[in-house]
């Protein structure tokens, strides 16, 4: 599995068997009801969407995590699940809650980020 944000690469910080794709659709204005209970899609675009949920991640990467989901945007290379092939695209980062683990021996660990990305 491939997951690089803006650069970094997070391949290893996140579960390789559970990343989630998906697909939102786009509407537009017309969208809604006709008068035989129907439905009307105006279908104006489709977008990407994948959600990474975190192996072990020290303070450190969490942080970085952190940083990187305030932003608006963010660059992403991942393998595309239609194509297998290695893909860029400009995407929307947001995280959940992540769960906090005291470590023997101090320090804090992180399990359990789901990081959200969606197609800009």
């Amino acid at each position: 599995m491939t997951l690089i944000i803006n650069g970094t690469d997070f391949s290893n910080d996140f579960s390789p068997y559970l990343p989630e794709f998906g697909i939102s659709k786009i509407e537009g204005p017309n969208s809604g009801t006709a008068q035989d209970g129907s439905a009307i899609i105006d279908l104006v675009d489709t977008k990407d969407e994948m959600v990474y949920t975190s192996s072990l991640l020290t303070e450190e990467r969490y942080k970085l995590i952190r940083k990187i989901a305030k932003l608006p945007v963010v660059s992403v290379q991942y393998d595309d699940p239609d194509t297998g092939d290695l893909s860029t695209k400009i995407m929307i980062p947001s995280i959940g809650n992540a769960k906090r683990i005291p470590l023997l021996g101090g320090g804090i660990a992180y399990k359990s980020l789901v990081l959200t990305l969606t197609e800009k």
